[in-house]
């Protein structure tokens, strides 16, 4: 492959996949910096690879990549829980058009346990379904799903007298 060729692939995989990779290490970091940083590394390492062609579902390869590192990066920072930040402006995930929250939504997805906050943002953020995000989390796909509707009970709830009430 030449160049040309490679720089092309290259595009097309990080325009694919950078707003899921960024939403699960957001999820589980909680930090805009530290998400962008991981979500940066996880494809100059992707890109490094000898050969990349051998695996099998990029996108899940990638998240789980992502996840791995979001982890690591929560040890070298010597915190075991992501620090409660949603960022309101100026993210990445604005640029590429997905739904911006009210910044009540925010404040209570930001309050969210990390294993929650990661589910509701890469589903509802991320457009991730519940079968990937069992596969990137270890979780099985009920649970997932379970947890997901709890979390959407809860944040209805905290949320209640609002205008985002049915």
């Amino acid at each position: 492959m030449d160049m040309q060729q490679t720089r092309s692939t290259f595009e097309q995989v990080y325009l694919q996949y950078i707003k899921p990779v960024y939403f699960v290490a957001y999820g589980i970091l909680g930090n805009k910096e530290d998400a962008e940083d991981v979500a940066h590394n996880v494809f100059l390492a992707y890109f490094q690879m000898e050969e990349p062609k051998r695996i099998r579902n990029l996108k899940n390869y990638l998240l789980k990549m992502a996840r791995n590192q979001a982890f690591e990066c929560l040890k070298k920072k010597g915190r075991e829980e992501p620090v409660a930040e949603i960022p309101v402006k100026d993210t990445p995930e604005d640029e590429v058009g997905t739904c911006v929250l009210s910044n009540e939504i925010e404040e209570a997805v930001a309050k969210l346990p990390s294993d929650e906050r990661q589910i509701i943002l890469l589903h509802i953020k991320g457009g991730i379904g519940f079968a990937e995000i069992s596969k990137v989390t270890g979780m099985s796909l009920s649970a997932v799903y379970r947890r997901y509707r709890r979390t959407v009970k809860s944040l209805r709830e905290s949320l209640k007298g609002g205008v985002y009430n049915e």
